[in-house]
């Protein structure tokens, strides 16, 4: 596995912690501002991660095709 997905599905455990305290510290007027501030946000940067985790590899890979393409027109463009 890779770390985004590994880091995504710790904070997708930590955030749901985070924000399962909203329902009971609802009582407990402290508890609730900690889950509404640090686990939703947590909770949905894990999720994020887990889904982009492969966008790196592919805006990579574009930009070396398009480097090659780009090197592949210039000497093309010389020889004529």
């Amino acid at each position: 596995m890779k770390s985004q997905t590994i880091l995504g599905i710790c904070m997708i455990i930590l955030g749901s912690v985070l924000t399962s305290f909203i329902i009971p510290a609802i009582l407990l007027k402290g508890g609730f501002i900690v889950g509404v501030i640090y686990g939703v946000p947590i909770l949905l940067i894990g999720i994020f991660l887990i889904i982009f985790r492969n966008s790196e590899d592919k805006i990579e890979k574009i930009r070396e095709d398009k480097n090659d393409s780009n090197k592949h027109r210039r000497s093309s463009s010389k020889k004529g």
